[in-house]
Order: C-alpha cells, then sequence, then structure tokens
C-alpha cells in the first residue's frame, strides 16, 4: 500500500511539473511573440529580459521537481530581491537584504527537512565511519567528513547549506544496479573520493557553481563494473562539488 501511495505520490508530482513548464514555456512564447511584433512595453522588457527573472523562473520549477523546495525558494528569493528595485516600487541598497534572506532560507531549510538523524549545530567538525547501505548527511554551518565501508552501497542524500563535507568511498563497494546519491549545496561544498573502477554519472544543475568529476586520464583502461552504477543527482547554488577518483 506504501508503495502504491508513494508511485502515486511521484506521479502527482510529475504531472504538476509538467503542467507548470508547460504554462511557463508558453508564457515565453507569447512574450517573444509581443516583442518580435513590437506591441511589448519597453518597461515591462527591461523586467522580462534579466536574470533575475530567469533565477525566479528556474526555481518555479524546481520547486516542483526532486531537488526539494528549498533550492527553488531559494532562487525565488535571489532574483527577488534584485529584481524589486527594477520595479520602482521601493529604493533599498540591494545588499542590505542578504543578512535577513539567508536566516529565512535555512528557517525553511530546517523546516522542510525531513529526515533525520541531523547534525545541525551540535557539531561544527565530526568524522563518522558508516557501515550502512545509506548516507543521510546534513551539515549547516559545520562540516565533517563520513568514511563509508558498505560494501552494498545504495545510495542517500548529502545537503550543505553554509558548509561542507567530505564523503570517503575508497573502503565501500556498489550495491548491484543503479544507486542514486542526492546532493544539494547551496552556498557549501561537498568533496567524495571515489573508487577509480566504479561506473559513475553526474547528472548535477550548478547554478553559479560547479561540480566536477576529475576522471582520471587513462581511466578508460581501468576496467569498470557495468552492472554497478552510481548515479549523482542533485543542484548546487552558489557552492560546489568534487569527486575525485582514489
Amino acid at each position: 500500500m506504501n508503495h502504491l501511495n508513494h508511485d502515486s505520490e511521484k506521479c502527482n508530482q510529475g504531472l504538476l511539473k509538467r503542467v507548470i513548464t508547460g504554462f511557463m514555456f508558453l508564457a515565453v512564447g507569447a512574450v517573444f511573440t509581443m516583442y518580435y511584433m513590437d506591441i511589448l512595453d519597453p518597461a515591462i522588457e527591461k523586467i522580462i529580459f534579466t536574470w533575475q527573472m530567469l533565477l525566479i523562473a528556474i526555481g518555479v520549477v524546481t520547486l516542483t521537481g526532486k531537488h526539494g523546495i528549498v533550492p527553488g525558494v531559494i532562487l525565488i528569493t535571489v532574483g527577488s530581491i534584485y529584481l524589486i528595485p527594477k520595479l520602482g516600487f521601493v529604493d533599498y541598497p540591494v545588499h542590505h537584504l542578504w543578512i535577513p534572506a539567508i536566516f529565512i532560507i535555512i528557517g525553511l531549510f530546517i523546516l522542510f527537512k525531513t529526515r533525520s538523524p541531523r547534525r545541525d549545530f551540535k557539531d561544527n567538525f565530526h568524522k563518522n565511519n558508516l557501515g550502512t547501505d545509506y548516507i543521510d548527511e546534513t551539515n549547516v554551518f559545520g562540516g565533517g567528513t563520513t568514511v563509508v565501508t558498505s560494501k552494498t552501497f545504495r545510495g542517500g542524500k548529502i545537503v550543505c547549506v553554509f558548509g561542507g563535507s567530505k564523503i570517503d568511498f575508497s573502503e565501500a563497494a556498489l550495491a548491484e544496479g543503479t544507486n542514486y546519491l542526492e546532493i544539494v549545496n547551496v552556498f557549501g561544498g561537498t568533496e567524495m573520493l571515489i573508487p577509480r573502477e566504479w561506473k559513475v554519472k553526474t547528472d548535477v544543475t550548478a547554478i553559479l557553481g560547479g561540480f566536477e568529476d576529475r576522471k582520471y586520464r587513462n581511466i578508460t583502461t581501468i576496467e569498470m563494473d557495468e552492472t554497478k552504477v552510481l548515479v549523482i543527482k542533485g543542484v548546487v547554488i552558489f557552492g560546489g562539488g568534487d569527486i575525485k577518483r582514489v
């Protein structure tokens, strides 16, 4: 029964994302049509065709995606902070809003973070040996090192907000099939030490940040087990991620 509910929830979420994305494409098409027909108000052009609106649009789509509500809220917040002065309603130094915005973002992150255990503010630095098949790592204004020793690692989630983490997989092995690891880095970073024989696929969205898989030049000569794959998905905003082969 729980499995059916989970599948239904995923289906509804996918449908919602398609509807929102579809309407956004329709809106963009309509705006460009008015632009090329020269019937779009120049004042509106200066607002719509901006990087701030692009951030807000990406944030709206992200809200309904697999990356969760926090990255979407962050993108919408950042875009809105820089867009409001362009509207002419208020006149304020943008940088004055960053401190309250940071607290709002952290509050939303804590409210919508449902997994446990948490290490938010308890330890500024920690080192763990993890023998379980799943990882659930959260760092807020802190960091740490986790050594994964599971011989059937299946994935999990790593979240860093104004913090960093180092995950050592050098003593671990993947489970059969496709294993998913989700990362969310906001003003933070994740360093992963991964055995060179692991087959890794990355699908990470980087916004004003980066995520890099530092493969060895001769990695193609290393025999990889095609039946075991680690897929790293997620989003990096004002942060970074790094995969080092060991």
